[in-house]
């Protein structure tokens, strides 16, 4: 498969009553009250959590938590009642997971990816082999456990099932203006982005 031909996959947006998957692959979090705070959060917003297996746990032996993190991914990719998959954090440990995964099922089962830092081996891996777009996204330990407020300007209602909605519906690339004098504007249903410059 040749990257230029590659047919892109693009996961259904996650819609309130949606069911989000967790899953750790990379470094676990040394604080896990953070993960309940940010599954209350996600909660409170109108969406459904579901906790991998192994969810934040990590084997002293690299092959038992490899194999553990490689079964969160399968399983998750592999629920019909999953729509959308965000990790705990980042770290290190996805990139030995690569060789490993299926890519095949989860190409037979597009769903929003979120997360970034170490998350992006798995994020690039997993289009390479499969043209499933993810996404570079807020994680529990990081952003979900205590999120920041969102301007008005970008969020347009300060509402967070919209924001939520905004942050994980998928939309073109906008280029940004070459010239000082010109301004950007980008309009979807979920809200709107402007570019004015200083």
């Amino acid at each position: 498969m040749f990257f230029g031909f590659m047919k892109n996959l693009t996961p259904k947006a996650l819609r309130k009553g949606d069911t989000i998957g967790l899953i750790s692959p990379s470094s676990h979090c040394a604080y896990p009250e953070k993960i309940g705070q940010a599954i209350l959060y996600l909660e409170k917003n109108g969406y459904k959590v579901k906790p991998s297996l192994h969810l934040n746990r990590i084997d002293p032996d690299p092959a038992i938590a490899d194999k553990e993190k490689l079964h969160d991914i399968h399983s998750m990719f592999s629920d019909p009642a999953v729509q959308a998959i965000f990790c705990v954090r980042g770290g290190a440990g996805a990139a030995r997971l690569l060789n490993n995964i299926d890519y095949s099922l989860i190409a037979a089962n597009p769903k929003i990816l979120a997360g970034y830092s170490d998350i992006t081996a798995l994020s690039l891996a997993i289009y390479t082999k499969t043209g499933l777009i993810s996404f570079s996204g807020p994680m529990l330990a990081t952003e979900l456990y205590r999120p920041p407020p969102i301007p008005k300007s970008i969020s347009g209602e300060c509402s967070p099932h919209r924001t939520m909605r905004s942050r994980f519906k998928t939309t073109r690339a906008i280029p940004l203006p070459v010239s000082g004098k010109e301004r950007l504007k980008a309009s979807s249903s979920e809200a709107t982005f402007q570019y004015s410059p200083q």
